[in-house]
């Protein structure tokens, strides 16, 4: 695989998975009482435990983001130049 296509592929994944992440957090600001709702039923826990589980979630997948998308496609734009 050329270096020109896997900056392209790896700058795609970092864009998909900024929006859904930003998408998620965007949910936890407006709507947080019905999300937490919804994931309560689903899951069976209370949603004084829900609640720290999901911005638990948010750090670990914006973490996943820096580490396996960011920090690979800004090493083969360095890299590519």
């Amino acid at each position: 695989m050329e270096l020109d296509t896997l900056q392209s592929l790896l700058g795609w994944c970092l864009v998909i998975n900024m929006a859904l992440y930003l998408m998620y957090v965007i949910m936890m600001l407006v709507a947080r009482e019905w999300l937490v709702r919804r994931h309560g039923k689903w899951f069976a826990v209370e949603p004084d435990r829900l609640r720290p589980i999901l911005y638990q979630f948010l750090g670990t997948y914006k973490l996943l983001i820096i580490v396996l998308n960011f920090a690979p496609w800004l090493a083969v734009v360095i890299v590519n130049r």
